[in-house]
């Protein structure tokens, strides 16, 4: 099976094989790379989106072709899938336009198509790639080589939803497998002696934290909360949205969220103290969200050997300026004598 890295919930990618066409640059681009749709079962939905040839000197033959996909589990990568035919959602598209056609440099062509789920079609989510490919012929090419041939890929979320005497019926579940501290250095000898800390004690606050959410239900959602820390008073000192990624059925995905990005030195090396980090998941449907916190320590022990030796050496230093003054006010006092 192929795979294409996501890099973010809206994805374009392009397959590189290397080169040029007759020195020129060749690609893809449209104007719009995902649908997020809701089609009944034995409904239809009808739109278009357009391709442009980004060079502006070579004719550029394309070939459309449409493919079921799925996450690899537990990864960020795309799979191409195989499914029976009676769930087979590339079939239910219907395009109007022939599926090989020319774009002339610099030129654009509409692709008008139609999806028609069947009416006995499972509820749940569908996912189908529209993929748009080069076919360069070998004449385009004057030099031997490596050679660059773009693909360019729009992704189709498709909801089947289910109807009851009470209108949709919604089946969205999900958990937070996963909450963990990430890329910070723990202090293993204060774990077992300081209270709240189970996640471990770290020299400095957190930048980082690390979810892996498992969507358990039939339908796709797109990831929506925050992360909250707070620390030992109650107080929220900082707080992050969920990325907002789309988490497909039977599918764990990796969710990073970045806290603290602007900090003053002091936020950075004098908090102290144990911290709660709080993750929100909202699930559409319901009235409760899914939440998940972990305590940890904050403490800066090298920030706190620093104070204790400056404080140290201001009492040292006060005592002796004390002490010379006394002897210098006693001199003072002896030659007026």
């Amino acid at each position: 099976m192929k795979q294409i890295t996501i890099l973010t919930f809206i994805i374009v990618f392009f397959l590189v094989l290397g080169g040029n066409a007759q020195a020129t640059e060749i690609g893809l681009a449209t104007t719009k790379n995902l649908f997020d749709l809701s089609i009944l079962a034995g409904d239809s939905y009808k739109d278009n989106l357009a391709v442009f040839n980004t060079s502006k000197s070579v004719a550029l033959p394309v070939h459309i072709q449409l493919s079921l996909w799925d996450l690899k589990e537990d990864s960020d990568d795309i799979e191409f899938v195989m499914a029976e035919p009676a769930l087979n959602a590339a079939k239910w598209f219907q395009i109007e336009e022939n599926m090989d056609f020319i774009l002339e440099p610099d030129g654009k062509k509409q692709i008008n198509f139609q999806i028609e789920p069947p009416a006995d079609v499972s509820p749940g989510s569908y996912f189908v790639m529209m993929r748009f490919q080069a076919v360069v012929p070998e004449y385009y090419f004057t030099e031997q080589g490596p050679r660059m041939l773009p693909e360019l890929g729009v992704l189709f979320f498709i909801k089947i939803p289910i109807l009851s005497l009470d209108g949709d019926r919604e089946l969205y579940q999900a958990n937070i497998q996963l909450f963990e501290l990430k890329d910070a250095d723990s202090i293993g000898l204060l774990e077992k002696i300081l209270p709240f800390a189970e996640a471990g004690v770290f020299e400095n606050i957190v930048k980082e934290l690390f979810a892996k959410v498992d969507n358990t239900g039939i339908y796709h959602f797109k990831a929506n909360g925050f992360v909250d820390i707070q620390n030992m008073f109650g107080k929220s000192i900082a707080r992050a949205d969920l990325p907002e990624r789309f988490l497909l059925p039977n599918r764990t995905r990796n969710i990073n969220v970045k806290v603290f990005q602007d900090e003053s030195f002091f936020e950075r090396n004098f908090r102290f103290g144990p911290h709660t980090a709080i993750m929100v998941l909202n699930v559409p449907g319901s009235d409760q969200p899914i939440v998940e916190q972990i305590r940890f320590w904050a403490f800066p022990w090298k920030t706190i050997i620093a104070v204790l030796w400056i404080g140290a050496l201001f009492i040292i230093l006060r005592r002796r300026i004390w002490a010379a003054g006394k002897v210098l006010f006693g001199l003072k006092q002896q030659a007026r004598n």
